[in-house]
């Protein structure tokens, strides 16, 4: 037995060897509020802004951050990009990388960049820093310009054909007509640098004061000498007559004028005057904004010699380099227009291409939203003999930067004759009345997932945590209100867990779980990660409270910016606490191995982009065993007895498509597959879940199963029915479509829950909803 386990996990381990990449060099989004980002592709088309999403940024992808700071992280070094920006991707991987910034306001900061260049350019300007350094660009209504804080930085103005060279703690306001060029202050590089160094900033202030002093004489001299002035020899004025003085006038002849009484015809010739290169005044003109829209479009254009017609309109647009490729990117088309009266330009030569940049003002004003939801749901209960219900309900809802807020409220009745609410009656018990205070809550954020404070009440889990080896995500947004909570400072973070605060598996008398875990993972060097903690179990009947402490450890094998592999090490005891306290169930010395209940695991992880994977072998003990939370444990006892288990856990998550495989197998002494402890069933777990979003449409599927394995050859038998592969005690599945047509929303889902008996029909619910909102 020994010699399988060792080549199980040798086997396992050059399995996940062999699939990682080590090559690295992608772009992807290292802080700031992913969520609150604005997304487009290549071609135009909306995003759906996730984590997994940010981790792979790709060249052409339209970036707005109206609310939050980004820092997009490179293989040539950093961009940090402030709020209310609008960045085009570009090439930032090579080492002629370059950045199209609409507007807003950046740094970047090249630390791998030996040989090459980095250019970021403007709708009237070009920026280019060769080799290593940092410089800041701003182009707004109201300020173009760019700063240098180390490195060499030329800049073009599009406009004037202008070149300047800056240098380390200079500023260009492009603006100036002077072009003169400002020393910074330490402190506003200190400021605005993505990584400040106090040392740097005075050896730069030193140096810029010892070239900028002029060189004092040691000795002073002036040559004296006396002036003399000699008086002139005046000899006194006389005065002549050059002519003779005239004695009379005379006119000898005369010549017409020959001006006509009335002015009868002007004519005037008008040639062609070839329009100079380099405009000097601008005529522009303001586009009505038609929707909320963003549309980039790129195309080459020739220099204009106009035909002049009655009322003739010269309009210049900036051109921008060269290094820029000809494209068009838009969120949808769009027909506009042109001016009238424009002037009609014909050339053959070839000029930079020009830039044309449509931006909804409404939709960059944009900052949050407050409005309300109404539905109404029909549910048919297959699981209670066909109940009916119809429930109408409201969510009014607010949201503004690290704060999101919805509420609700609904009122049901089965036959329209006698209705129920969520308001009324007010429970009398404390814990009655805490779980009666959270139904109102549907939504709840504070902060951003990349802040120091982060707080999520949601219908699902968004912090992965090191417990996935004893907790089995759901495998879909059920009735349950999860609360999450982070707290970040540099390596340590403390994540606090409860998985429902509704309590409704409390109220029904069955178990509910939380967590606490501490965990420390250096930023920089080898970042070994450390976690201990403690899963808790609470049940109602009677009250009771059991520990499950956790400590589980991380090598990194490869840890780049999209590829983490690492070897993994957890362990976990059981404690209970309430109503007695008893460590011997923690530690006993009475036994050989100290720990009467424990849980060993070893294994390997993998993620790279959007793929997640993790194979664990584990050793369980007494009460303690993988995947301990999961569908079943809240209604089931899942316990069962096994010499090792095998963990399988496989995620992917990308723009459109989210799929999840998860498994443990636990093994007996003899090979076979372990039976549960109170059911003459296997104890073996599946679970599988895939999901498809598109714009408007929504598509999902998923079961969870204990002993599949069991139950197909049960069903292939004729001893169970084809139900039980998706309903019944061991089994639950879904099935669910969604369609979304502003503002309205309709969904169809038909699933089975967890149940001690097997039914034919599933819960069928309908649900449609509009929104009304106000952003501001």
């Amino acid at each position: 037995m020994n010699r399988m386990v060792r080549y199980i996990g040798l086997c396992l381990l050059i399995v996940m060897m062999s699939s990682a990449i080590f090559a690295d060099d992608s772009v992807f989004i290292g802080d700031g509020d992913i969520t609150a980002l604005h997304l487009y592709d290549a071609q135009g088309n909306p995003l759906k802004a996730t984590d997994e999403l940010a981790q792979n940024i790709a060249q052409g992808w339209i970036i707005n951050n109206p609310d939050t700071p980004i820092l997009i992280v490179t293989p040539l070094g950093t961009v940090n990009i402030f709020a209310n920006s609008l960045v085009v991707i570009g090439n930032l991987v090579d080492k002629n990388a370059d950045l199209y910034l609409v507007s807003g306001q950046a740094t970047f900061t090249t630390t791998n960049m030996d040989g090459g260049k980095l250019t970021i350019t403007t709708p009237v300007s070009r920026y280019t820093m060769d080799g290593n350094g940092e410089m800041m660009v701003i182009s707004s209504d109201t300020e173009e310009s760019v700063t240098n804080f180390s490195g060499k930085v030329t800049s073009y103005n599009s406009l004037t054909g202008a070149k300047r060279t800056i240098q380390a703690f200079e500023k260009l306001d492009m603006q100036d007509k002077m072009a003169r060029l400002k020393r910074i202050e330490p402190g506003y590089y200190m400021t605005y640098a993505t990584y400040p160094d106090a040392a740097y900033s005075e050896q730069v202030v030193q140096e810029m004061a010892a070239t900028s002093t002029a060189p004092v004489p040691s000795t002073p001299q002036a040559l004296v000498k006396e002036m003399v002035i000699e008086k002139p020899d005046f000899k006194g004025v006389s005065i002549k007559a050059i002519a003779p003085t005239p004695t009379s006038l005379k006119i000898s002849k005369e010549y017409p004028a020959g001006i006509p009484a009335t002015l009868q015809t002007l004519k005037v010739s008008a040639v062609n005057v070839a329009v100079p290169e380099k405009v000097s005044n601008i005529t522009s003109y303001t586009t009505p904004s038609i929707q909320p829209q963003i549309i980039v479009s790129i195309t080459p254009v020739t220099p204009a010699i106009p035909t002049i017609s009655s009322q003739p309109k010269v309009v210049a647009i900036p051109s921008t380099p060269t290094s820029v490729q000809s494209n068009t990117v838009s969120a949808e088309p769009v027909q506009m227009a042109a001016p009238a009266e424009e002037a009609t330009t014909t050339s053959s030569s070839p000029i930079p291409p020009r830039t044309t940049l449509l931006y909804s003002e409404d939709t960059e004003k944009v900052t949050g939203a407050f409005g309300i939801q109404f539905g109404y749901q029909f549910a048919l209960d297959g699981t209670d003999s066909n109940a009916i219900s119809n429930m109408a309900f409201v969510k009014p809802y607010y949201s503004k930067g690290a704060f999101s807020l919805r509420l609700q409220g609904a009122v049901s009745t089965s036959d329209f004759s006698t209705f129920t609410n969520t308001v009324y009656p007010v429970p009398t018990s404390l814990f009655d009345k805490l779980a009666y205070g959270f139904s109102f809550i549907d939504y709840l954020r504070l902060g951003y997932n990349s802040s120091a404070f982060y707080l999520t009440l949601d219908r699902k889990s968004s912090i992965s945590t090191d417990l996935t080896t004893l907790v089995a995500p759901s495998i879909f947004s059920s009735d349950k209100l999860v609360m999450q909570n982070r707290i970040t400072s540099g390596a340590v973070s403390l994540t606090t867990t409860i998985d429902d605060l509704y309590a409704t598996n409390l109220l029904d008398n069955n178990v509910q779980f939380a967590s606490t875990l501490l965990q420390v993972l250096p930023t920089s060097g080898y970042r070994l990660g450390f976690t201990i903690g403690s899963l808790a179990m609470v049940d109602r009947s009677p009250w009771t409270l059991d520990l499950y402490p956790f400590i589980s450890f991380s090598f990194p094998l490869i840890d780049t910016r999209t590829t983490q592999l690492k070897v993994l090490l957890q362990g976990n005891g059981y404690l209970p606490t309430y109503p007695t306290l008893d460590t011997t169930a923690f530690i006993d010395a009475s036994v050989n191995s100290l720990f009467p209940n424990y849980l060993l695991a070893g294994g390997i992880s993998l993620q790279k982009n959007a793929l997640f994977t993790k194979l664990m072998l584990t050793l369980p003990q007494g009460e303690n065993r993988p995947l301990l939370v999961n569908e079943f444990s809240y209604v089931l006892d899942t316990s069962y007895s096994s010499l090792m288990d095998i963990l399988g856990d496989f995620r992917w998550q990308g723009p459109n498509v989210e799929a999840k495989l998860l498994f443990n197998v636990p093994l007996t002494s003899s090979g076979s597959i372990a039976d549960l402890s109170s059911y003459s069933h296997q104890a073996n777990y599946s679970q599988f879940s895939i999901s498809y979003t598109q714009e408007k449409v929504k598509l999902g599927l998923g079961f969870s199963h204990l002993g599949l394995f069991d139950t197909i050859n049960q069903v292939a038998s004729g001893a169970d029915s084809w139900q039980s592969l998706l309903s019944g005690p061991y089994s639950t599945s879904y099935l669910l479509a969604e369609y979304a047509f502003k503002p309205f929303t309709l969904g169809v889902k038909a699933y089975y829950p967890v149940n001690t008996s097997t039914y034919t029909v599933p819960v069928l619910t309908v649900t449609g909803t509009i929104s009304l909102e106000k952003t501001f």
